[in-house]
């Protein structure tokens, strides 16, 4: 893959709102693992709908992190 190029992994922002966090980690790790790539843009597919609790927003944060971290 040429240097220039970036990934672009998006999480279905109604799979964030509505949860559940198992769900979201799952759906989220999948993503990343796919895309493994020193330049991946991870992000949500539409945006976060406005009713997503933020405990399913920071969770999301706190999942790709992690998974960064490994």
């Amino acid at each position: 893959m040429p240097d220039a190029l970036a990934l672009q992994g998006n999480l279905d922002p109604k799979l964030l709102r509505d949860g559940p966090l198992d769900a979201i980690k799952e759906a989220t790790e999948a993503i990343l693992q796919a895309g493994r790539h020193d330049k991946h843009m991870m992000n949500l597919g539409h945006g976060i709908e406005a009713d997503t609790p933020e405990e399913h927003a920071k969770f999301f944060v706190d999942t790709v992190q992690n998974f960064r971290a490994k």
